[in-house]
């Protein structure tokens, strides 16, 4: 999701997997594969890790803002997912990882779902 770790943070994401559940959706977890992910939904497109935008390009999965599922929700209905596509040119050029003088707070953020499917293929 991209969202801090903060308590309110997680409150967020708490409520943000609720909808995507409420809409019939499954979020995935540590040991989701991608053959299970349908769509990668981001709060922050800039957060989003390039390795995870790349990956899901090949594995044919659709980067979407989190607009994408509000509005989904708003009108009880799947939106079509090209006007909320995540381009390229939205991400960062590069993370540094860390300990390599990256911003803390930066590495912090980065997008939850590049944490999940961190080593999954």
């Amino acid at each position: 999701t991209g969202l801090g770790g903060t308590r309110d943070a997680h409150r967020k994401r708490k409520n943000l997997e609720d909808l995507a559940s409420a809409l019939g959706a499954r979020v995935a977890q540590q040991s989701t594969r991608w053959s299970e992910i349908t769509h990668l939904v981001c709060v922050m497109p800039e957060l989003l890790d390039r390795r995870t935008f790349d990956a899901a390009g090949r594995k044919n999965v659709p980067v979407v803002t989190v607009q994408w599922l509000f509005d989904c929700f708003k009108i009880h209905a799947r939106q079509s997912e090209a006007k909320y596509s995540v381009a390229a040119n939205m991400l960062l050029s590069k993370i540094d990882p860390p300990g390599k003088g990256s911003d803390a707070s930066l590495q912090s953020s980065r997008s939850f779902v590049a944490d999940v499917l961190a080593g999954h293929d």
